[in-house]
């Protein structure tokens, strides 16, 4: 029983992790898009949806902080290596307007 209930709770905390790791991932994309995309929509999510995610991090907050610290961390990890490469694409193609718009934008 110990063991199910452990069980339970890590594979509920993984679910609430991907669920705030997917908004997130949404969110950076949009901001990234939103400069070569005219006339792209803000992003926007469910009032419901957004809801469950507050009380996600709210909970991750006080029963995993240290777990949600670190999830955050490599997520911004990520996102770090992301905009490296698309800093160093235009340095393939020589194109130097590409960089500065990189860096502008």
């Amino acid at each position: 029983e110990y063991l199910r209930e452990k069980m339970e709770t890590i594979w509920r905390w993984q679910a609430q992790g991907l669920r705030l790791r997917e908004y997130i991932r949404a969110v950076f994309n949009a901001a990234i898009e939103a400069p070569y995309v005219p006339n792209i929509p803000k992003y926007q999510i469910d009032p419901k949806e957004y809801a469950e995610l507050q009380e996600i991090v709210e909970e991750l907050s006080r029963d995993h902080p240290h777990k949600l610290f670190l999830m955050l961390v490599v997520q911004a990890q990520e996102f770090v290596v992301e905009l490296k490469i698309r800093i160093m694409d235009p340095l393939h193609e020589n194109s130097f307007a590409k960089i500065a718009e990189v860096f502008l934008t």
